[in-house]
């Protein structure tokens, strides 16, 4: 899957018949915005194709927090933290390095 600024450079290459050139791509995700100078239908397309990956990713949380809950037996998510669920995933996080983390 290709992050943001490849996904960018090929829809240009493929639809403005452009020649920029990837050599290499990276794996972060880092906010960003488009160049206000883009074609709508650049900008469309690429509305669809990030908002199709954001999607899944939710539906992904959304799936691993239902888990977490059937195997809590209830369906309160309020019992639920951010704390909980990281120390549920990864073994046990100490509440001093969460603490710092924000």
């Amino acid at each position: 899957m290709l992050p943001v600024c490849a996904f960018l450079l090929q829809l240009l290459n493929k639809h403005y018949k452009t020649k920029f050139v990837i050599l290499d791509k990276h794996s972060n995700i880092t906010p960003c915005a488009l160049p206000e100078w883009l074609p709508g239908d650049i900008i469309y397309f690429m509305v669809l194709e990030f908002g199709h990956r954001l999607r899944n990713e939710l539906t992904k949380l959304q799936e691993s927090t239902s888990e977490l809950q059937d195997q809590a037996g209830t369906s309160d998510t309020g019992r639920f933290s951010f704390y909980s669920i990281r120390s549920m995933e990864h073994g046990g996080i100490v509440e001093e390095e969460a603490a710092e983390a924000f």
